[in-house]
């Protein structure tokens, strides 16, 4: 939900064999929109939504072992989606602070791995996070501080970026 209450709404859906990545977004007056179609595809898993509070919003999901986002600037189309990696991985976790910079991190094969990317940025920056298994949550502060957790069988794991976008 942006600071004027718009929200946004994301899921995937699957009418016969293919499954697609869905959104629906709601004004501030109360009245949905029609859902729009943001991909189609094959074992889609759990997508994700963010909104800044501007209301331009992210939209992440796994597919095919690849984490995918699509962006849309307020007010505008949603771009075309974007590969953020083609490496195995869970499905990903997608945080966003009021200013509209992301954090998304995913566990990998024996690794927690994060990316993060401006506002202003069109192109994810990953990095490993920690050696391991697991599927990580991000969050993000109001200061652009980014966290990244985990669970074990050793039981909370965490790693902190203070203002991983400088």
């Amino acid at each position: 939900i942006d600071e004027h209450g718009d929200a946004i709404v994301a899921w995937f859906a699957q009418r016969g064999r293919p499954m697609y990545v869905e959104e629906a977004t709601r004004g501030a007056n109360g009245r949905w929109r029609a859902r729009s179609l943001l991909a189609k595809a094959r074992n889609v898993l759990r997508p994700e939504v963010a909104m800044d509070a501007r209301g331009d919003a992210i939209v992440a999901w796994s597919h095919e072992d690849h984490e995918w986002t699509r962006t849309r600037p307020a007010g505008q189309r949603w771009l075309a989606a974007q590969m953020v990696t083609n490496s195995q991985g869970l499905p990903a976790s997608l945080a966003v602070d009021a200013r509209g910079d992301a954090l998304l991190t995913w566990g990998g094969l024996r690794r927690i791995v994060a990316a993060v990317k401006r506002s202003t940025d069109t192109k994810w920056q990953i990095s490993t996070v920690a050696s391991g298994a697991g599927e990580p949550t991000a969050g993000i502060d109001p200061s652009g501080n980014g966290v990244v957790a985990w669970f074990t069988h050793a039981g909370l794991n965490t790693a902190w970026g203070t203002s991983p976008f400088g």
